[in-house]
């Protein structure tokens, strides 16, 4: 298994050459002529990010064709890269008006800097030059793909946002959130690959979507379990967000799942309060630590990440498909690290 010490640039250096011309392609299409935008474009690009949606669609692509490939693919895929890395950069900006989030990867958000409003409409702007660069590959099956997944990811937001404080949301419910909110654009990013390399083999496009889903799936699981549990300089931004917010996430399910009748009731009261103080965060915090509840959570990460990687048995040995098996197991170390 990939060690969480290795560097995620480690895993991408098959497609360095891929990556950099993916950067070039964001700041090229998010110049402007419009000085009120510069400043906003300037800022949202030097969030920079670890890039893994572009990965994985670069990897995917070339894990299928392990050759060269011909240039008016790559020219596509570049597009489909960037694209959903805007989708995804702009559900963030939306995701942090939601939650009033003062920071995003150890900067001030958006909405903080230049408020609420302006927010909204950049993150409406970062949707639409995302969906600019999907309908400039000329390609209505990859055009359908990504706009599903992204119906996909704003069902999911919605849901997540109407049922908080919902303390009797089932883990089945979270489990949908989480597909629709991250796996689903996720597996996007594989399919488009699949369908812009070969069109027809639908088998392909079968195998790395769900590679994808559950892959987002993972990812997903370990990130609520950031939320809790890593401090700041790691996460990047204020940890314990989804307490505040009454959300359910797995850590809490699997604590929940660990405690008596009476704990149980404890617990529920704490989350469903209106006001949730940086000593519950921590209380919760730790009896995740002493309770071991962490472990379930992390084999429930593990689970999905083996039902991704068993997904690449559909393909011919390549370092493209390892890169891809690497970074199943790096979503889950990048939680755990022992």
């Amino acid at each position: 298994m990939l060690s969480f010490n290795k560097k995620l640039t480690d895993v991408y250096k098959v497609i360095q050459g891929d990556m950099l011309r993916i950067n070039e392609e964001l700041k090229s299409h998010l110049r402007t002529k419009y000085s009120y935008l510069e400043d906003l474009n300037d800022y949202f690009l030097s969030w920079g990010g670890k890039r893994i949606r572009p990965a994985l669609v670069m990897l995917s692509a070339r894990t299928i064709a392990p050759g060269n490939l011909e240039d008016k693919d790559m020219d596509l895929l570049i597009l489909l890269s960037a694209a959903v890395e805007l989708i995804h950069s702009a559900s963030l900006i939306h995701d942090d008006i939601i939650d009033n989030s003062p920071l995003r990867r150890n900067k001030s958000t958006i909405h903080k800097r230049w408020g609420r409003e302006a927010a909204v409409a950049f993150g409406d702007y970062i949707y639409s030059k995302a969906f600019e660069l999907v309908a400039n590959c000329s390609r209505p099956d990859v055009l359908g793909c990504v706009a599903q997944a992204t119906t996909a990811m704003c069902e999911g937001q919605l849901f997540q946002v109407l049922e908080r404080k919902n303390l009797n949301l089932k883990k089945s419910e979270y489990i949908v959130i989480v597909k629709k909110k991250t796996a689903s654009l996720i597996a996007a990013c594989c399919k488009g690959a699949a369908l812009i390399i070969d069109k027809e083999a639908k088998d392909k496009h079968s195998a790395l979507a769900a590679y994808g889903l559950n892959f987002g799936i993972a990812f997903q699981i370990v990130d609520d379990y950031l939320d809790i549990m890593a401090q700041r300089n790691v996460l990047g931004k204020i940890s314990g967000q989804d307490i505040s917010s009454g959300e359910l996430t797995l850590p809490l399910y699997d604590l929940i799942d660990s405690l008596n009748k009476k704990d149980k009731k404890g617990i529920k009261d704490m989350l469903g309060a209106q006001d949730i103080t940086a000593d519950v965060i921590a209380g919760i915090r730790d009896k995740i630590k002493d309770k071991k509840t962490y472990l379930k959570t992390k084999e429930r990460a593990l689970f999905y990440a083996r039902r991704s990687k068993d997904k690449l048995n559909e393909f011919p040995d390549s370092c493209y498909k390892d890169r891809l098996s690497d970074l199943a197991d790096y979503v889950v170390d990048r939680g755990f690290k022992n």
